[in-house]
């Protein structure tokens, strides 16, 4: 009976130790530039109250806040690798006043910051 248990605790073991193996090959590659969410800080550096619209690559839905002169938030947003996220600025008559498509490597290269000017157009 000894020699018996001894065999089924190895063969156990054998096989735990090769699904542990097995998970450190299997595991995914890691996940996109900025797949957690960037945090995002939008300063409206113009005189008026704009609308703001937030549009993702891939999001679903455009998010859409107010921002009055000289306010600022905070946002997160995702992106997908060589994907943009363009914000949109309004006047409250419905003017475009700023428009521009951000890479992830643009947003990092200026701080994770956007000051909305008027007479961005770009997009």
């Amino acid at each position: 009976m000894g020699a018996r248990r001894t065999r089924i605790a190895r063969w156990f073991l054998l096989c735990l130790a090769a699904l542990s193996l097995t998970g450190c090959f299997f595991v995914g590659p890691p996940p996109p530039i900025g797949d957690t969410g960037t945090d995002v800080r939008i300063r409206n550096s113009t005189s008026t109250r704009l609308i703001l619209t937030e549009v993702g690559e891939d999001s679903g839905r455009d998010l859409v806040t107010r921002l009055g002169p000289g306010e600022e938030r905070v946002t997160a947003w995702h992106f997908k690798t060589g994907a943009k996220v363009t914000l949109r600025a309004a006047d409250e008559a419905g003017n475009v006043v700023y428009c521009h498509g951000f890479t992830y490597e643009e947003l990092r290269a200026a701080s994770s910051r956007v000051a909305i000017t008027e007479g961005r157009l770009d997009c």
